[in-house]
C-alpha cells in the first residue's frame, strides 16, 4: 500500500511498498477445496479465486517445490500450488480476480494437456521446448522424466483482465489415465490501478 497526503502545500510520503518495485508476487493460496473443486488466496491487494470442473491438489503452506527450476522466470524456491485436470473431454476453469490486473503471469508445471483460454493473448515468457505458446493456447507434452516431468513454463496474459476463462484438454498419455497440472499465479503490484479520494481537505493517493 502507498499513501501521499497533500496538505496546505507540502507532500508528505508515507510509502509501504517492498523496495523491490517491478518484482513479481505469487498467490498466497489459503484455502484449496477438493470437495468442491475451488481454491481462494491473495496477491498484492487482489483476492484470486480458481474453480473449475476439477482440483485435486493443493499446497498452502508455501513448502512446494513445483516451480524450484530455471525453466521458470522467475523459479520459485518453494510456492504455494494449485494443481487441477487435463482430460478428454476438456475440464473448464475460471481465474477471477477481485479488481482489474494487468499481464498477469502464470506458470505451469508438469503440462501435458492444451489449456485453450477465451478473450486473451499469451505470451511465452520462458520454458521448455515442449511448452509451446500460441495466441490463446498453451500445451505441453508428455515427457517421463528426468524433473521437471512433460513440459513446464511461464506465460503472460496481455493486457488487464479480470477473469481468465480456460478449457484443459488431455489427448492421452501411456500408463496415465488423465493430466495434473500445477498452476501458480503472479502479478506485479506496481501495476495495479491507483485510485483517489478527498476528504477534509486533505487528498489522498493510495494503491
Amino acid at each position: 500500500m502507498r499513501i501521499q497526503v497533500l496538505l496546505l502545500g507540502t507532500v508528505f510520503v508515507v510509502s509501504l511498498l517492498s523496495t523491490n518495485a517491478g518484482a513479481i508476487d505469487f498467490v498466497d493460496w489459503v484455502v484449496v477445496d477438493t470437495n468442491n473443486d475451488s481454491a481462494q488466496g491473495q496477491v498484492c491487494t487482489i483476492d484470486v479465486t480458481l474453480s473449475g470442473q476439477d482440483i485435486t491438489y493443493g499446497v498452502t503452506d508455501g513448502s512446494s517445490p513445483y516451480f524450484n527450476h530455471g525453466v521458470f522466470c522467475p523459479p520459485l524456491l518453494s510456492s504455494d500450488v494449485v494443481e487441477l485436470i487435463g482430460t478428454s473431454p476438456a475440464y473448464s476453469y475460471t481465474v477471477t480476480f477481485s479488481a482489474p490486473v494487468t499481464d498477469p503471469i502464470l506458470h505451469f508445471a508438469s503440462l501435458a494437456s492444451t489449456l485453450v483460454f477465451s478473450g486473451v493473448t499469451l505470451t511465452k515468457l520462458c520454458g521448455q521446448a515442449s511448452f509451446v505458446v500460441s495466441g490463446s493456447q498453451v500445451s505441453g507434452d508428455c515427457v517421463d522424466g528426468p524433473t521437471p516431468n512433460d513440459a513446464n513454463g511461464t506465460v503472460q496474459v496481455n493486457g488487464v483482465v479480470s477473469s481468465l476463462s480456460f478449457t484443459a484438454y488431455w489427448a492421452g498419455c501411456a500408463g496415465f489415465t488423465r493430466d495434473g497440472v500445477g498452476i501458480q499465479i503472479g502479478l506485479e503490484c506496481s501495476t495495479l490501478p491507483t485510485e483517489s479520494s478527498t476528504w477534509g481537505g486533505v487528498k489522498a493517493l493510495y494503491r
